[in-house]
């Protein structure tokens, strides 16, 4: 009875859970329904349950404040900076740094100071994060620096900001509330900040996109482009290639929700290699090292490290094994062979255990599945 008991307080304990998972899901903020409905209403910005920390190895980071629900809404941000081209057809970043050095080109305060720390974390090596593209945009690498500093400016932009396009038409009511919250506009010429250091900003903090998104963007009725930009906080976010969040633009916002039930501090990570998350593991290293300058340690990688290295190990092992039993069958059973084969599967044994030496279906199932094994083939 008194199992019973405890079983049937475990369920209800369990239960009360997913139901305050559920009113904390559908009481968290969320977008306005109407940027779904309305071409010319854009996302307004947004700082969800999140904070800046110092993640060891990476330099700033962002966490969850509190547990968080998958779907939630963390963060949306108005971009610093923007170009967009037709469907499919990502900008490159020197059109990016064109419109930006352009003489037309105005930044409010808040949009100088984000672009002044971006460059700032480039040159000290204290560059958390940043993002990337599905295909062929540019993240930041996470630093290795040692720094400590948390400082960045203000997460949410005035209120009011108006956003890089679609902004009121000049001497509406709601074009002088937007101008007097933003505060004056400054030539890039004025932000002490040369071509070459703002490149280098660039480079390692812009996302591109061959589309924003489609479904949201076609039940509003918007055009459908291409888009490479700069968003601040959004710069922040760490690469992992098992991301825990899930970011897409809309309009020119870029918006981040939670991709799995998350608990308070962990780390939010987003993917820098946009498709190319899908590659074995050794091209997504090399890409990671060759173009943002870090070897990723995300779990995904360590896990698939570890079992390249024994399928490949027990892939000779098979291999071996067959050419043991071929020569056996001609009859050309040779001692030295022999001998070197039985301590092949005791090498095998201690490093890898006798039940995984003896369980022959699943020695296959990782043979087969490790493309490293597979490389081993022609050995």
């Amino acid at each position: 009875m008194r199992s019973l008991t405890q079983a049937a307080s475990g369920v209800t304990a369990a239960a009360g859970a997913v139901t305050a998972a559920a009113d904390t899901a559908a009481t968290a903020p969320d977008l306005d329904p109407q940027v779904y409905l309305d071409p010319s209403v854009s996302p307004a910005a947004f700082v969800g349950p999140i904070a800046v920390k110092h993640i060891p190895g990476k330099g700033r980071g962002l966490v969850a404040t509190q547990q968080l629900q998958p779907g939630q809404l963390l963060l949306v941000t108005p971009p610093l900076a923007l170009v967009e081209a037709d469907l499919g057809e990502i900008p490159d970043h020197d059109e990016l740094q064109e419109v930006m050095c352009s003489s037309g080109a105005q930044y409010t305060s808040w949009q100088a100071a984000w672009l002044q720390a971006l460059v700032c974390s480039v040159e000290h090596g204290n560059s958390s994060s940043s993002s990337s593209s599905s295909s062929s945009s540019s993240s930041s690498s996470s630093s290795s620096s040692s720094s400590t500093d948390l400082s960045v400016p203000d997460m949410l932009p005035p209120a009011g900001y108006s956003s890089w396009y679609g902004e009121p038409a000049a001497g509406s009511t709601a074009a002088a509330a937007a101008a007097a919250a933003a505060g004056p506009r400054v030539p890039f010429q004025e932000l002490g900040l040369d071509e070459e250091r703002l490149w280098g900003a660039i480079v390692l903090n812009c996302y591109g996109e061959g589309f924003q998104d489609l479904p949201a963007t076609l039940c509003s009725g918007a055009p459908i482009n291409s888009q490479l930009g700069l968003w601040g906080p959004f710069a922040l976010l760490n690469h992992s290639c098992c991301p825990n969040t899930v970011n897409y633009t809309l309009r020119d916002s870029m918006v981040v929700r939670a991709a799995a039930a998350l608990p308070a501090g962990a780390e939010l990570c987003i993917n820098y290699l946009g498709r190319g998350a899908l590659r074995p593991l050794s091209q997504r290293q090399l890409e990671l090292e060759a173009c943002y300058g870090f070897k990723c340690s995300c779990d995904r990688c360590q896990a698939e490290a570890a079992a390249a290295d024994k399928a490949a190990d027990l892939h000779v092992f098979h291999a071996l094994r067959r050419a043991s039993v071929a020569q056996q069958s001609r009859g050309e059973d040779s001692l030295e062979a022999t001998a070197a084969f039985e301590k092949l599967v005791e090498a095998l044994r201690v490093r890898y255990g006798q039940q995984v030496v003896q369980d022959e279906q699943l020695l296959s199932a990782m043979a087969a599945a490790s493309s490293q094994a597979a490389a081993m083939v022609a050995f």
